[in-house]
């Protein structure tokens, strides 16, 4: 069963147009899936290593606008007086100008709510002014409370540096009398250096809170699985989810919380001050460098780890739609491969079926020719070639029937001229009796002319038997030469019948050529149609042969026809003379009863005249003889013809001409639809 049905076009055709639709439909979307995939994971990590990116630069704005403040402070206008009532020594001018510098101080760290403290510290290292702030609580120090920092890192390398430029500490916890205060208040310190007139007077130092861009790393984060780091240059966490982790840095907690651990073989890149984003497992991290305007003594990485399934979301949906996708195409690649194989196939099928009914000889069968390509050329043809070989079957059918009926006139003509024949052979007989008889009585009528009246009316009793044999005689030969003429023209109407059968034969002949030509080009599928072109033509030369055997045998009739024509005319012509010499015997017979004198001379002449009419008896009775003969050659071929026609119609009836008809019977002239009547159908 299951060769079977792979052994099937139809099946093969399904195969190919899935394959062809699918194996390309496959490549392709596996390769459009990895090129999209591959180019949604990029724009992934681009998104994402972006994202960090801009992380870390609105830290470094952040860092950049309080760079900038130092900046600003160290060139304010206030600061300015205060420096010129320094060096003017005026104590109230500088004590006005100090809490002008104070107020300015505490209205910048109001505005940006990101400074816990601001001073201005002479070229000695001494506290000039100083603002705390505890929130929205404002503190100038006074007095003692002013300090002196000549030795802490920040003054020293702030008063090292040009005018413009400005020193940033390291990130650290903020600490009092070196212990570090709890809570913990991350801070650095920003130091710009102060210039009057040209010369060094001092520094501009902000402590910065970083708590306020730390608080952009928490509010970033996507979700539970999204962490973000800080790290510094040696990668100790500034910041991290996990506050038990932050500040693990040998000057803060020293707690020794760093990247290396999480992470010992990506540290070493994620620290290199670039860019990027790499997938790690099923961690997607990316990372992104702090950079300062300021001249810090520290570098920060921001660092962002996130599930790799997270991040490549769109990809795992852009799978599962391109599965989806695929599948439907899938399906419909194998629905369109059994519908296109399907729609190729029927035909053929059809076409095959149709083939092996023809080949039974069911011409009869009919399927719609819904196609204009090869299939439907090839389906029109053969529905005509069908169409032309059941019209040629019913016109042999119905010559046959002609021949068949042509014959049993012809044998009933055949026996009519023989019963003639006999009949005139009868009559012939007995004018040679009558003729033997009246030679007898004219040699008696010699030797005794006692007995002349007698002998006279025995003459002439059958001298008027003569005459109305003769012209009983003389009408059968009439109508047997009638008959002969309308045995002539049967004769030549089947030399015309038998000429139409040949033509027939030929056409069909050359019908079952083309159709084994057809059946060859079909290849496997036009074997049984090229056994029954084949059988077609076989039967068509037997037809041929057995016509040109018809046709020979009837110019033979014909010719036998046409002595027997010439024999009639000579017996007419014989029977004619006859009747004559009946009549000229009759009138001698009467004149004898006038003239008795002249008796021995009508005797004389009756006994010539019964010679010639013995002889005109003979030659017509041999004459006879011959047309009984040539009849009887006309009724064994006419036979033979009719023999010929049932054979041929026994082969035409193995043909079914019609669906109700079953395997022909018999089909009439009245039958057969003339060519210009035929439905306008194509017919298989």
């Amino acid at each position: 069963m299951f060769k079977r049905i792979v052994s099937r076009i139809q099946f093969r055709l399904t195969v190919a147009f899935i394959l062809m639709t699918f194996i390309p439909l496959l490549a392709t979307g596996i390769y459009s899936a990895q090129t999209a995939s591959d180019a949604l994971r990029r724009q992934a990590l681009q998104a994402e290593s972006g994202r960090v990116a801009n992380l870390a630069a609105n830290i470094q704005d952040f860092l950049r606008g309080a760079s900038d403040d130092a900046t600003f402070l160290a060139r304010s206008a206030t600061l300015a007086q205060l420096l010129e009532a320094i060096s003017a020594g005026d104590p109230a001018a500088f004590a006005e100008a100090r809490r002008q510098l104070a107020d300015e101080f505490i209205a910048l760290a109001r505005t940006r709510q990101t400074y816990f403290k601001i001073r201005y510290i002479d070229a000695t290292g001494q506290e000039v002014v100083e603002v705390a702030a505890d929130g929205n609580v404002f503190h100038v120090s006074e007095g003692e409370e002013l300090q002196n920092e000549s030795k802490d890192e920040y003054f020293i390398n702030g008063m090292s540096l040009e005018e413009g430029q400005v020193y940033a500490t390291r990130l650290r916890l903020e600490t009092q009398g070196g212990i570090i205060v709890t809570p913990h208040i991350p801070g650095i310190r920003y130091a710009a250096p102060v210039f009057y007139n040209g010369e060094r007077r001092g520094i501009i130092v902000t402590n910065l809170d970083a708590r306020g861009f730390l608080d952009l790393l928490e509010t970033a984060a996507k979700g539970e699985d999204e962490q973000l780091f800080l790290v510094d240059a040696e990668g100790f966490y500034l910041w991290h989810p996990d506050e038990t982790r932050r500040w693990g840095g040998p000057a803060d907690l020293d707690t020794g919380e760093r990247l290396q651990r999480d992470f010992p073989d990506l540290a070493p890149n994620l620290l290199s001050g670039q860019a990027g984003a790499v997938l790690v497992g099923d961690q997607m991290i990316a990372f992104a460098p702090v950079d300062s305007t300021a001249q810090q003594a520290d570098r920060w990485t921001v660092i962002e780890v996130e599930p790799t399934e997270q991040v490549l979301a769109s990809v795992g949906e852009f799978r599962k739609v391109f599965l989806l996708l695929t599948a439907l195409a899938t399906i419909l690649a194998i629905g369109l491969g059994a519908y296109l194989a399907r729609a190729i196939t029927w035909p053929i099928v059809e076409l095959s079926r149709v083939a092996g009914q023809v080949s039974q000889g069911d011409l009869t069968p009919q399927i719609p020719v819904n196609s204009s390509d090869e299939v439907g050329i090839l389906s029109r043809a053969f529905g005509k070639m069908t169409c032309h070989l059941r019209d040629l079957i019913e016109q042999i059918a119905v010559a046959s029937n002609r021949m068949a009926t042509e014959a049993e006139e012809l044998s009933a003509m055949t026996e009519e001229i023989n019963a003639s024949a006999g009949q005139v052979s009868a009559a012939v007989q007995q004018v040679a009796q009558g003729a033997a008889a009246q030679a007898i009585q004219a040699e008696q009528s010699s030797r005794a002319i006692e007995s002349l009246a007698m002998a006279t009316d025995q003459i002439a009793e059958n001298a008027q038997q003569v005459e109305q044999a003769s012209e009983q005689a003389r009408g059968m030969v009439n109508h047997l030469a009638e008959m002969m003429e309308t045995l002539q023209r049967r004769s030549e109407d089947i030399s015309n019948m038998a000429r139409t059968v040949k033509r027939f034969a030929d056409q069909t002949n050359l019908l079952a050529l083309n159709a084994a030509i057809e059946a060859a080009r079909a290849g496997e599928h036009g074997k049984s149609f090229a056994v029954v072109a084949d059988e077609v033509r076989r039967l068509a030369e037997s037809s041929r042969q057995t016509v040109e055997e018809i046709t020979a045998l009837n110019d033979l009739v014909q010719a036998e026809l046409q002595q027997v024509l010439a024999g009639m005319q000579d017996i007419v012509a014989a029977v004619n003379r006859a009747a004559a010499l009946a009549r000229q015997n009759a009138e001698a017979t009467a004149r004898q009863r006038k003239e008795s004198n002249t008796v021995v001379q009508a005797v004389n002449e009756m006994a010539s005249v019964t010679e010639e009419q013995a002889a005109g008896a003979e030659e017509m009775a041999a004459a006879v003889e011959q047309q009984m003969v040539s009849t009887g050659q006309l009724a064994a071929a006419t036979q033979e013809l009719s023999s010929m026609a049932t054979e041929l119609h026994e082969l035409v009836a193995r043909f079914r001409l019609s669906p109700e008809a079953g395997p022909m019977d018999t089909v009439s002239i009245d039958d057969v639809a003339p060519p210009n009547g035929r439905p306008q159908t194509v017919e298989i």
